[in-house]
């Protein structure tokens, strides 16, 4: 067998991965197996003997150790990061069974079913029959089956008969099955103790229980009655607190639920709560701070849950004072999963979310009266899957946005505010396939809205869109991106109107994506006023993709009847690194007028330039060549003045790649 070390930082991980390796003599070496058909057998029994061999001679894994030196060193906490790595995966509903064939499994569940959870399986095993009668099975096993192929069911048979009980729990239900698992203590009263179990599975459970200093007093395990809930009478009256499985795991997906104490514990407040604790529920608080020129800087307390693995139900919260306006602004999101079995239906899960956000949009006469605006958007998604790189959503979003709107008093001119409402309905599809060198995301939506105008009658419109993207390597580091969009308005009662994004006109198709023109206020802005100014020329790859950011003052390229464009990125030879030195060419052809007495035509538009972009999050564009319908508007500029900028915090994605963790494999 040869074996590649070179992999291993480190000391004690090299010992580790050679302690592995060496173990594989054994299996599959002495005991062999189909390791592509059952890698839970020859990788998971040498995982878990690697792993007594670390717990023998370090007192902390590695991962354990990295987390507590980057936090100082104070302890020797053990955070558990593969186990939890394995939860994540079943929370998101991404995880197959241990014991699906290598040619069925993708990497990132081939790594976790059998290093992780197969080894946490035989952990679990070795603690029911004891740790004796186990190393005794195991010892009797390698009498019988050395130099021969040990198949799964002689390995089940042999267990069983040794055992003399049956553990389909073990080798039919753990092994076999994609169903999540969840044992919880619902409540104590006295000695007797009301357990609830999600999952259909009739897995033993260890009860532990412990005094006020966490020592454990005594342990027992239950067998389940196959029903939901269950009673338990403890055989002792004098504990302070109880927990199911402690220090052991049959990957229960919420073992958050697994403790209950006598006396109310509150949750604490930590200031990095990115781990999941089971033996403290927290909250986690930082502190928050956000600009944009009309509120200026805000500063306010971050609250939020745990990070990894994915809570079931996620919040992030941050109310902020803004020095600017003098009032309370912030964001708020709120999402809870809904899971569904994956045995028989490419339904991942559904989930239901809440976002709320408040901020200044516009401000008169300098800073003495901010326009103010916010919004309430409920979300239903549907999350669909057919494995870890090919996914898909649909989701209804009901947008509804207050407000606020100047008016003039009709006898001395002087200005006030009014408030004024719209109600926006979206329907998303999403989807995303990763395979080899290139990536496509895809995205249709329709969006509804029935509005009225200062001088006019209701309005509305029926919007859909089409949007495509592909990136592909065509060097080791270098990619080469596209994009198609496409916009038509089935229904739009200001079709043939030559205002756009404005007060009278909503919905526009826009050939740039501009503050002004984001009348939904999906993305963040540092100005939404679209002036010359350069907080103004910051620019978002929305409709037509665009870099040319010229304000609200031109209206060229936008349209409230169709849309098609083309946007074309590559990276530069020479270009490495963070930074990127891209040449783009983007091209649109659009039906609009400009004004009321013209008729609707078709126009054709291109815009060249030069960017330096960071990934998707930020990018500086320069237009080098244009149409002459561009070039028009850009006459009275400098090069300077012609530059927009993009910082786009939603690109980093940061909600998506925890909810999807084949993305992770991008940045490797």
């Amino acid at each position: 067998m040869i074996t590649i070390l070179d992999m291993a930082q480190g000391k004690q991980a090299l010992d580790h991965l050679i302690a592995h390796e060496l173990a594989h003599q054994w299996f599959y070496g002495i005991l062999a197996s189909n390791e592509r058909d059952n890698a839970w057998i020859d990788e998971g029994l040498a995982s878990f003997y690697d792993d007594k061999y670390e717990k023998r001679y370090y007192e902390q894994s590695e991962e354990d150790k990295m987390i507590n030196e980057a936090l100082g060193g104070v302890n020797k906490r053990s955070y558990q990061l593969p186990l939890k790595a394995v939860l994540h995966l079943q929370r998101t509903g991404f995880h197959k069974s241990i014991a699906d064939s290598s040619r069925d499994a993708d990497v990132l569940n081939y790594l976790a079913s059998n290093y992780v959870a197969a080894p946490e399986g035989y952990q679990y095993l070795e603690a029911y029959l004891g740790e004796d009668k186990f190393k005794e099975q195991m010892q009797r096993l390698f009498r019988q089956k050395a130099f021969r192929h040990l198949s799964a069911h002689e390995l089940e048979s042999h267990f069983e008969n040794a055992s003399r009980q049956s553990l389909d729990w073990f080798f039919r239900d753990f092994l076999h099955s994609e169903r999540v698992y969840d044992i919880s203590i619902k409540k104590i009263k006295g000695q007797d103790l009301k357990l609830r179990r999600n999952g259909n599975f009739s897995y033993p459970s260890r009860i532990s229980l412990f005094n006020s200093l966490d020592n454990e007093i005594m342990s027992l395990w239950i067998e389940s009655n196959a029903q939901n809930k269950q009673s338990v009478e403890l055989p002792l009256e004098n504990f302070d607190h109880v927990v199911i499985d402690e220090g052991i795991s049959l990957l229960d997906i919420r073992p958050g639920n697994n403790r209950i104490d006598r006396r109310k514990r509150f949750p604490a407040l930590r200031s990095l709560n990115l781990l999941e604790s089971e033996d403290t529920p927290a909250i986690g608080f930082t502190l928050g701070f956000m600009y944009n020129h009309y509120d200026r800087f805000m500063l306010g307390p971050a609250l939020y849950n745990r990070v990894f693995p994915q809570a079931g139900f996620r919040y992030q919260i941050l109310p902020a004072y803004a020095f600017g306006s003098r009032d309370i602004m912030g964001l708020m999101q709120l999402e809870k999963d809904l899971f569904i079995a994956r045995t028989s239906s490419a339904l991942r899960k559904i989930s239901l979310g809440l976002n709320a956000q408040r901020f200044s949009y516009f401000e008169y006469f300098e800073e003495d009266l901010p326009l103010k605006y916010y919004k309430i958007n409920p979300v239903l998604t549907f999350h669909f899957a057919r494995d870890m790189f090919h996914y898909s959503s649909l989701d209804y979003q009901w947008h509804h946005i207050g407000q606020d709107r100047l008016q003039f008093d009709d006898v001395d001119f002087q200005a006030f505010v009014t408030g004024q409402q719209f109600n926006v309905h979206q329907l998303n599809f999403r989807w995303h396939s990763q395979s080899g060198l290139s990536q496509t995301n895809g995205h249709i939506q329709m969006q509804y809205e029935k509005y009225g105008q200062p001088f006019e009658e209701n309005n509305e419109y029926l919007r859909t869109t089409l949007e495509l993207r592909n990136r592909r390597y065509y060097n080791p580091g270098s990619q080469f991106f596209f994009r198609f969009f496409a916009g038509y308005f089935p229904i739009n009662s200001r079709r043939n109107s030559s205002s756009y994004a404005s007060l009278f006109t909503r919905g526009s198709l826009a050939l740039a994506g501009q503050g002004f023109n984001d009348q939904v206020y999906e993305d963040f802005y540092f100005a939404r006023n679209g002036t010359s100014q350069s907080r103004s020329t910051q620019i978002h790859e929305r409709h037509g993709g665009f870099k040319t950011a010229f304000g609200a003052a031109q209206t060229i390229g936008m349209s409230n009847d169709l849309m098609m464009a083309c946007n074309l990125k590559t990276d530069l030879p020479w270009s490495s690194g963070v930074f990127r030195l891209r040449s783009y060419l983007d091209m649109a052809a659009t039906r609009s007028r400009q004004l009321n007495s013209d008729p609707l035509e078709m126009q054709f538009l291109y815009s060249s330039g030069i960017s330096l972009e960071i990934g998707e999050l930020a990018g500086i564009y320069l237009p080098v060549l244009q149409s002459s319908g561009l070039n028009q508007a850009y006459e009275s500029r400098n090069l300077f003045s012609r530059l927009s900028f993009k910082l786009d915090m939603k690109a980093m994605r940061l909600k998506e790649l925890s909810d999807h963790p084949g993305r992770i494999v991008e940045f490797f």
